[in-house]
C-alpha cells in the first residue's frame, strides 16, 4: 500500500543535515535550455527548495510542487513568492 510522504515530520533534521545539490549538477539543463526559452521550470517533489534556488537566477518564474505541507510551508518560507502547488498523487 501507498502511503503519503511524511518527511516534515522529521523536518528540523531534513533541513539541518540535507546537503545542497553542487551547481554541476544543473549544467546539463541549463547547457540545453536556451536562454530566451527559461521562462518558467517545475521542480517535482520540490521539498524545503535545495534544487530550486540553483535554478532561481536562470528562469523568471518556478513553479513547485510539493506533497507534504509541512515542507511546503518551509519553502514558501525559503522563497517568498514562489508559484507552490500542495497534493499528493496519493489522495483520490
Amino acid at each position: 500500500m501507498l502511503r503519503e510522504p511524511d518527511f516534515g515530520r522529521v523536518l528540523d533534521g531534513y533541513v539541518a543535515f540535507r546537503p545542497a545539490f553542487p551547481a554541476a549538477l544543473f549544467e546539463p539543463i541549463l547547457a540545453v535550455v536556451p536562454v530566451e526559452r527559461r521562462q518558467r521550470a517545475v521542480d517535482l517533489g520540490a521539498g524545503t527548495g535545495n534544487s530550486i534556488f540553483p535554478l532561481l537566477p536562470h528562469f523568471k518564474d518556478l513553479i513547485a510542487v510539493e506533497p507534504d505541507l509541512l515542507m511546503a510551508q518551509e519553502l514558501r518560507g525559503r522563497v517568498p513568492g514562489i508559484i507552490l502547488f500542495t497534493g499528493c498523487i496519493y489522495r483520490t
